[in-house]
């Protein structure tokens, strides 16, 4: 039994404060405490490197759309001559 109904706590009533404490001792002497741990946590993960290019600079994410994005509007250009774009007709 884990928890103690209220009708049984009538009789601690009546006791000293070091006889509670004497009792509550001799009662933990016999409490299994595994029973009451967490589950054990598992071992880390060895982190993974970064492996970059030295001789390659940062690019930016922003920089790397626009060229992308400027490509695909070249494409577009070609197949639908028709259409014009500000900056990129000349």
């Amino acid at each position: 039994m884990i928890a103690i109904p209220v009708s049984e706590w009538e009789i601690f009533q009546t006791f000293s404060k070091d006889k509670i404490v004497q009792l509550l001792q001799q009662l933990s002497t016999g409490v299994n405490l595994k029973q009451f741990s967490k589950a054990t946590r598992g071992a880390k993960k060895p982190k993974v490197p970064i492996i970059y290019d030295s001789k390659k600079s940062h690019v930016s994410t922003n920089r790397l759309l626009q060229v992308q994005i400027y490509h695909l509007v070249c494409l577009a250009l070609i197949e639908f001559p028709e259409m014009t774009c500000i900056g990129l007709n000349s």
